[in-house]
């Protein structure tokens, strides 16, 4: 008997990351799984086997990110995936398998809030470069 398939955002991230083949070198294994007003999200691994949520941003002296924590790698990284133009991205990764599942469950989270931005959608422009933070708070 086949199982059903997963409702939960945590789960079908689970399962795009498990489909994901690792690359090789620093490039990055990725899938678009959202859009929102600051462009593209996706979920991603590297070849070291970090799993990755990719939001890109506009560019500019308003990309804030949180403070560290415990299992859980933030930064901005200029990026030019297939199809895309070279921008800037937050980067959010886990190693740590013990931190997969949490880390699955913020990804979640944040695609949600931005589904509430998303592109095109009525005030698009209003919200194109406003900082992530204030989307996520």
């Amino acid at each position: 008997m086949t199982p059903p398939l997963p409702t939960d955002g945590t789960d079908l991230d689970e399962l795009r990351w498990r489909a994901l083949s690792r690359p090789r070198g620093d490039r990055l294994a990725a899938e678009r799984v959202r859009d929102w007003a600051g462009g593209p999200v996706l979920v991603a691994l590297d070849a070291g086997g970090t799993r990755h949520l990719l939001v890109r941003v506009d560019e500019g002296p308003s990309i804030r990110l949180p403070r560290p924590v415990a299992g859980l790698r933030v930064g901005v990284r200029r990026l030019h995936p297939v199809g895309q133009p070279d921008a800037a991205w937050i980067d959010l990764g886990a190693r740590d398998p013990s931190w997969h599942r949490a880390f699955g469950g913020l990804c979640a989270d944040i695609r949600r809030r931005t589904a509430r931005h998303r592109a095109g959608g009525p005030g698009d422009a209003a919200r194109r470069g406003r900082p992530l933070a204030s989307v996520l708070g």
